[in-house]
């Protein structure tokens, strides 16, 4: 009936097309097959006034291959050669059994190239055994470190939804930790319980010693003895030869003093720039505050009061201007006070200036000791604007969930 035409009473246009693109056809057949040309076909419609049916959509051979599976005549290879469109024309046309067909064909062929393209079709066509199938590839199968590119893409630019189902079933996971972490009760459920032990200090003693010191050393803010008469030349009464512009104020300094602390700054007076000509150093990127406590580090006169709430911006004025103590203290102080809080700010801190030993920190408390689970907003935010770093320590917590390396 199909391929001669016989009796024909309807065409249908793909792609848009007319004559040469359409496809002669009979609307019993097609209102048998699918209930919504059973009501085009039923009800004063163009379709039913002028005998046409548009498919836009849809590419000619796709069409073609569409009307075929609709009588019966579609070929293994014409099948497996437009599946995604029958797919999309399926489940437009509710055509009985062809999204459950397209559906366990793409469940056998699965595999690592096409995997994060059918768990999106998976979403968008509710093919709820597809997406179990997809995740489980990426998940206990662990191909996440396969598709590490697409996965970073999929996290960016994906369905909002989707995105965030796959990021809650793989903070469900069960986090790999040692024996003394993991209790199973004996009766009928395993629970994992998270015990915090949150150390404020920490102190040791030899027993020939009354006082115990602690284990952490205090971070040290002072320069060397050579230097410290430097404190008192900022409040005392030599004159000044360099004015520091932040966003909301100024600030006198002496030139000698930046120069000796700064390698940035000796070669700013060693040379004929801007800022020997003018006498100023802009640091717009500092608040009047930030910039004070900066200064008076560098004249050995910052108290730790100062020091703490200005860490961060210390730490980015030191890499700025090569102060190689500041930014040791800073990253020592900034590794002692981790928590749930600023956990992820330090974690991207730690990938933007590539500290290594912060960043090893910051895992370590997310999946080690089960701050990812305070965190999970926060994460997902992160992965929202840093898809990189967020792939990265997905690919971390489902090594350390499988036993596998990454």
């Amino acid at each position: 009936m199909l391929n001669e035409g016989n009796l024909s009473d309807i065409l249908v246009n793909a792609g848009g097309g007319t004559g040469g693109d359409s496809i002669r056809a009979h609307r019993a057949v097609l209102a048998a097959r699918s209930p919504v040309f059973m009501s085009m076909f039923s009800h004063d419609l163009k379709e039913k006034e002028q005998s046409v049916v548009d498919i836009p959509d849809m590419s000619l051979d796709a069409c073609r291959a569409f009307i075929r599976y609709i009588y019966g005549s579609l070929s293994c290879e014409e099948f497996l050669a437009h599946r995604s469109e029958l797919l999309a024309a399926g489940d437009k046309y509710d055509v009985s059994g062809l999204k459950e067909t397209c559906e366990r064909s793409m469940v056998e062929d699965i595999d690592t190239d096409s995997v994060l393209e059918r768990l999106q079709i998976a979403h968008l066509f509710g093919l709820s055994e597809l997406k179990r199938v997809c995740i489980s590839l990426l998940v206990e199968f662990k191909k996440m470190s396969v598709v590490h590119d697409d996965f970073s893409a999929f996290l960016e630019t994906g369905d909002e939804d989707l995105v965030a189902e796959v990021m809650q079933i793989i903070t469900d996971l069960p986090l790999k930790a040692d024996d003394g972490f993991t209790w199973t009760l004996d009766c009928f459920v395993t629970v994992r319980f998270i015990i915090e032990v949150k150390f404020l200090d920490l102190k040791i003693a030899d027993r020939s010693y009354c006082d115990p010191v602690s284990i952490w050393p205090p971070v040290s803010l002072k320069l060397q003895d050579t230097c410290s008469e430097f404190a008192s030349m900022l409040q005392g009464d030599i004159p000044t030869d360099i004015t520091i512009s932040t966003s909301a104020g100024s600030i006198e300094a002496q030139s000698s003093v930046l120069a000796a602390r700064s390698p940035v700054f000796q070669s700013m007076f060693a040379h004929n720039l801007k800022e020997r000509q003018l006498c100023t150093i802009d640091i717009s990127d500092m608040s009047f505050d930030e910039c004070q406590a900066f200064v008076k580090y560098m004249y050995n006169n910052l108290e730790e009061s100062e020091f703490i709430p200005h860490r961060i911006a210390l730490f980015r004025a030191a890499e700025k201007y090569d102060i190689s103590e500041l930014k040791s203290a800073c990253l020592k102080s900034l590794m002692q006070d981790l928590d749930a809080e600023n956990l992820i700010e330090r974690l991207q801190m730690a990938d933007l200036y590539q500290l290594p030993e912060l960043k090893k920190t910051c895992v370590r408390l997310l999946l080690d000791f089960g701050k990812f689970y305070e965190v999970v907003d926060d994460f997902v935010e992160l992965i929202k604007t840093d898809s990189d770093l967020g792939s990265e320590i997905v690919r971390e917590m489902l090594c350390r969930s499988t036993g596998f390396d990454s």
